[in-house]
């Protein structure tokens, strides 16, 4: 009843756009003034490898009893070009606007090793207990601008525990008809490509986005109790569960310094965040 595997992957994507803005100006009225309208052109593209390795091993041990744990890497590696070309009247062409523009590259690295033990029901009881480990390196850099952001976790051995993500399952049948289960799991959530590249994303004349390439993963820690009452032809499912997440990303929008009609969205870490909340579900088979 052994089993291991071992899984080899490379995938590669690509990817482009062109966009063109036409800014008209209007009097209150509704009145268009009399001005060249202003363009603006903008063409992109991405490029994309990634190489994934993973290796899982499954040892059956005494009746019911299971130990699972396995290695798991990712890399990634990322080019994304974007140029942004405004319309010069005077010159009849288009100029290159070097502030919204850019030609940045990403690498991205997580390395991960996981362990879970298990054991099905016994008497109405099972469980299974885990704990992952995952460590995570980015680098990005801006090639056109010389400029390199970058963060890992962990970021020292003191801090170690950021990059542990422990698991409990409990599950205990009384007969045919009652079922409660506990549940108890930490993970993350990385911020992704577009929030924390650290350029301009134009959306319009006075909308920008940017990214932010200080944001850190969030960390997600839940709870959950179900009961499951289970009898002919009807079915209940009840669960109280909370949810307390440290540093959540979170949206964030200001005023451009340099011109106040301007809105610039960006994200950032939040402190903490809580939820928490009671589901039901019924089910009713009446024939």
């Amino acid at each position: 009843g052994k089993q291991w595997t071992l899984d080899l992957s490379y995938n590669h994507s690509k990817g482009g756009s062109d966009y063109l803005y036409t800014t008209n100006s209007y009097l209150p009225n509704g009145s268009l003034l009399p001005f060249n309208p202003e363009l603006q052109k903008s063409d992109g593209g991405q490029h994309t490898d990634m190489v994934n390795a993973q290796w899982d091993l499954s040892l059956p041990l005494r009746k019911k009893m299971k130990l699972e744990l396995g290695l798991r890497s990712n890399y990634q590696l990322q080019y994304s070009v974007l140029n942004v070309n405004n319309f010069d009247y005077t010159a009849n062409d288009y100029a290159l606007d070097s502030v919204l523009s850019n030609n940045y590259r990403i690498d991205n690295l997580i390395n991960a090793a996981y362990l879970t033990f298990g054991q099905d029901e016994i008497k109405g009881f099972s469980y299974q207990i885990g704990l992952r480990f995952e460590q995570t390196y980015y680098r990005g850099q801006l090639l056109d601008k010389n400029q390199t952001f970058s963060y890992q976790y962990p970021s020292s051995l003191a801090k170690i525990y950021e990059s542990l993500f422990p698991s409990i399952n409990l599950s205990e049948k009384i007969g045919d008809k009652h079922e409660f289960q506990l549940n108890v799991t930490r993970k993350i959530k990385r911020p992704g490509f577009f929030q924390i590249a650290p350029f301009i994303f134009y959306s319009d004349k006075f909308n920008y986005r940017i990214g932010n390439p200080q944001l850190k993963p969030e960390f997600i820690n839940k709870a959950e109790l179900n009961y499951n009452l289970n009898i002919k032809k009807f079915n209940w499912l009840t669960s109280f569960y909370g949810t307390y997440t440290e540093q959540p990303i979170t949206s964030y929008s200001f005023s451009s310094p340099v011109d106040s009609l301007v809105l610039i969205n960006t994200s950032i870490n939040a402190d903490n965040s809580f939820d928490y909340g009671w589901e039901n579900t019924f089910k009713i088979d009446p024939v």
